[in-house]
């Protein structure tokens, strides 16, 4: 395994090796990709470490890096009295702990809140929960979709229309980096139309609190089950995987697809084979991730056969579908994470190695030898958020020195 870390002291290493062992972040520079990755000392957030345990094994973090979303059972305010899932921020700055998965009148939902996702500048939070006491009216007893908004300490539900509320679940939801759009999964069949008889990607839009469907390609929905909607900046262009025969490489596989909205399109985002010797079935297992313009997507994917060296994390520029890095693991890829800025790219792995193409200088530093859980880096990849043995929620500030990745 390549490790690029530089330590002042041996027992500065010990501590690292200790603690950051198997994840990798890669800063990605290259003349003739036309970009470069962060200065030394980018990113305005302090190291910060949660105790949990997570629910859902899921985090975010605002574009700066000053609050951390997270879900937990433990209660950080003294108005959480109940023994579940809540959705938690942490201020990095100011130390402080906000119960989001409030509910109306103060206290804790009454059933669990999982899967938060925040808006780039940190003032809204999407987030999934079966509680019947977030807002009025809340009577399907069912997961739907909330956004909280932090200024105004309001909660909106989104998973329904002007008329009804979702008749089946409504899941795991992405927020755009501007808080005006939520795309979610969606058992429900009367939201946004037809759904193909299984699981679609929906978005809803803040200015007009309607429903669209965004798992769709030439007006019809996409079948074959769509999961892990990835929004940009503006909710403009959605990513996200399905199971749909149509695109996966084979049955029971998985595509990345991507869907811009505003131009009415829809394409599958074909991952490249890696593997040493023929045949190469790829499979998209994490992602697919977009970058804040709408510009990259990061993919996780295995390939078959699964030989140990065939699985891998890839970074793709959309439009002409050039791959534009990919690193090499033994395992298969839990998460993949993309900068705002889609100069870093961050996966989660027993072994990454960094493949140079093209001329292309990366480096590989962090994680965790065990279950990483969930990671997000801030908008320039100054700092990653992830979950340490899948329960305790970290923020790492990174330093990109001379192509090499170190800790503060």
């Amino acid at each position: 395994m390549l490790r690029t870390a530089t330590f002042g002291s041996t027992s500065d290493a010990t501590r690292w090796l200790g603690r950051f062992t198997g994840a990798a972040v890669m800063a990605i520079g290259a003349a003739g990709f036309g970009f470069a990755g962060p200065a030394a000392g980018a990113g305005a957030a302090p190291a910060l470490d949660v105790d949990g345990p997570s629910c859902s094994g899921e985090l975010d973090v605002s574009a700066d890096g000053r609050v951390l979303v997270f879900d937990t059972t433990v209660a950080y305010v003294a108005t959480d009295t109940e023994s579940g899932c809540d959705v938690y921020l942490r201020d990095t700055t100011t130390g402080r702990y906000e119960l989001v998965s409030s509910a109306r009148g103060g206290g804790a939902g009454d059933r669990p809140s999982v899967k938060p996702s925040i808006s780039s500048n940190g003032r809204y939070v999407a987030f999934e929960s079966a509680a019947t006491n977030l807002v009025p009216g809340d009577g399907n007893g069912l997961r739907d979709v909330f956004v909280r908004d932090r200024t105004t300490g309001s909660t909106t539900l989104v998973s329904r229309t002007a008329k009804a509320q979702g008749n089946d679940g409504s899941y795991n939801p992405d927020i755009s980096g501007n808080g005006a759009t939520v795309a979610f999964e969606s058992d429900a069949t009367n939201l946004a139309g037809a759904t193909g008889g299984s699981r679609q990607i929906l978005q809803w839009r803040r200015a007009s609190g309607v429903l669209a469907r965004v798992s769709s390609a030439g007006g019809s929905p996409i079948a074959g089950g769509n999961v892990e909607p990835s929004s940009d900046d503006d909710g403009s262009v959605v990513a996200f995987r399905t199971g749909s025969a149509t695109y996966a490489a084979a049955p029971g596989l998985h595509a990345g697809m991507v869907r811009n909205l505003a131009a009415s399109t829809t394409k599958a985002v074909p991952p490249t084979c890696h593997a040493p010797a023929p045949p190469c079935v790829p499979d998209v297992v994490s992602g697919p991730e977009l970058d804040g313009a709408g510009a990259r997507v990061v993919m996780g994917v295995s390939e078959a056969p699964y030989d140990g060296y065939s699985d891998t994390a890839e970074m793709i520029r959309l439009g002409n579908g050039q791959e534009l890095f990919h690193v090499a693991n033994d395992w298969r890829v839990p998460e993949v994470a993309i900068s705002r800025d889609g100069r870093v790219l961050a996966t989660s792995n027993q072994q990454g190695d960094f493949i140079p193409i093209g001329g292309a200088r990366g480096s590989e530093c962090l994680d965790d030898p065990d279950d990483t859980g969930d990671i997000a880096l801030t908008g320039n990849g100054g700092a990653i958020a992830f979950l340490e043995y899948g329960e305790n929620a970290l923020l790492q500030r990174l330093n990109y020195a001379d192509g090499h990745c170190v800790l503060l």
